[in-house]
């Protein structure tokens, strides 16, 4: 392993370097706002390559650039040669090697430097050099903290990729992760010329008309309240966002509209896919969805945002959660 441990050490070792920038699967605009704003740090002194597991969202489409930008499932053995050709790997917002898919085998074998730059809980000791920091609010704003001290001076595009990355993390600043230091750093990136008004359009003012009739189709025939516990959850069959010609990420926002319901704790998105559910928890107040999402779920994240899956069926692994959010609530005797 090598020995790395301070931003003066990564300084020294990120120049005339052949770097790997790699994010979760399924990337938001946290993961791509992060990558994307190293790649264009580190793109004067180095060659850098971005890789991502899966595809990236129709939604986020316009944040993507077209060189240098590598989907795994398209490119496997053009990847695989890039890594044997490389020296270092970042990990961008995430610290568990179960969030990448099958590029996991390939890290766990690459005798690369690993740096992880993450905020998520459940960090795993895969790296030699972490930046890590469960209390700040995206991984953006440690990027931003890390550019910061190198360099002074972040350029509009650099503060444009980190500012969506805030933004869409903390749910544009309302998310519990929200902190003094989060609204401290993005009013610097508008300082540093961030369009927020264009930003805010690309993320917020780009739905289809399908997405809305989707949404008035999940709102009728795919929500359930559970108005004694405190809980709300939607669920998705395979052939939902078809039938709209949606992908399974533009069902994300549907969790918003149920977190906004008065004394709600506790809401859940679950997904039917192929050979798995997926599950998206959210959670209001001290009611930890990280520890539900690790234990039922294979999965973890933040206290009030995490996520995972279950290889049960779709209905089976709602009774799943119903059955393990009460107990939980019920132990915690905030459903009175």
């Amino acid at each position: 392993m090598h020995k790395l441990k301070n931003i003066k050490c990564l300084n020294k070792i990120i120049i005339k370097k052949k770097i790997i920038i790699i994010m979760h699967i399924n990337p938001d605009g946290d993961a791509l706002g992060s990558s994307l704003a190293l790649y264009f740090f580190l793109k004067k002194k180095n060659k850098i390559k971005i890789i991502l597991p899966n595809k990236y969202p129709e939604s986020l489409k316009w944040m993507v650039i077209k060189e240098d930008f590598l989907i795994y499932k398209e490119n496997n053995k053009k990847i695989l040669k890039i890594f044997k050709e490389s020296n270092i790997i970042f990990c961008i917002d995430f610290s568990n090697l179960s969030r990448i898919g099958k590029i996991k085998k390939i890290i766990e074998k690459s005798t690369l430097i690993k740096i992880i730059i993450d905020h998520h809980w459940n960090l795993e000791n895969f790296s030699d050099l972490n930046f890590y920091d469960k209390n700040s609010s995206s991984c953006s704003e440690i990027i931003y903290k890390i550019l910061n001290k190198i360099k002074k001076k972040i350029s509009k595009k650099i503060s444009e990729y980190l500012y969506t990355g805030i933004i869409t993390d903390t749910g544009s600043f309302k998310n519990p992760n929200t902190n003094y230091e989060t609204f401290k750093i993005a009013s610097n990136l508008i300082k540093n010329g961030t369009d927020i008004q264009k930003i805010n359009d690309l993320i917020y003012k780009n739905n289809s008309i399908e997405k809305i009739e989707f949404l008035s189709f999940a709102i009728k025939k795919r929500l359930v309240i559970l108005k004694k516990w405190k809980i709300s959850y939607f669920y998705i069959k395979k052939n939902d966002t078809k039938k709209f010609n949606l992908s399974t990420e533009d069902t994300k926002e549907l969790l918003n509209y149920i977190m906004s319901l008065k004394e709600n704790i506790v809401s859940a998105l679950i997904i039917e896919r192929k050979n798995k559910t997926k599950i998206s928890l959210r959670s209001n107040g001290n009611f930890n969805v990280n520890k539900i999402a690790k234990k039922y779920f294979n999965g973890g994240g933040h206290k009030n945002a995490s996520g995972g899956y279950s290889n049960s069926k779709l209905m089976e692994t709602i009774k799943e959660f119903e059955k393990n959010i009460k107990k939980n609530i019920s132990e915690t005797n905030l459903y009175i």
